[in-house]
């Protein structure tokens, strides 16, 4: 799918609160395989390959 980068201040996230800037990369759609980096809380549920869907279901967990 399309690039979407979510940055924080100097384009990393370096402390709990930060504010984060988020957009798209670009305006294409592909179905090539994205890889997706983690850190921190939550870099547990990244670890592989997963479904775009699951994501969603990390993201919620880690937000809980």
């Amino acid at each position: 799918t399309g690039g979407f980068a979510i940055n924080g201040p100097d384009g990393t996230l370096s402390e709990a609160g930060d504010i984060v800037n988020a957009g798209w990369t670009t305006r294409k759609h592909t179905a090539v395989d994205t890889m997706v980096w983690s850190e921190g809380a939550g870099s547990q549920f990244l670890g592989g390959p997963l479904d775009n869907t699951d994501l969603f279901h990390a993201m919620k967990a880690v937000l809980k």
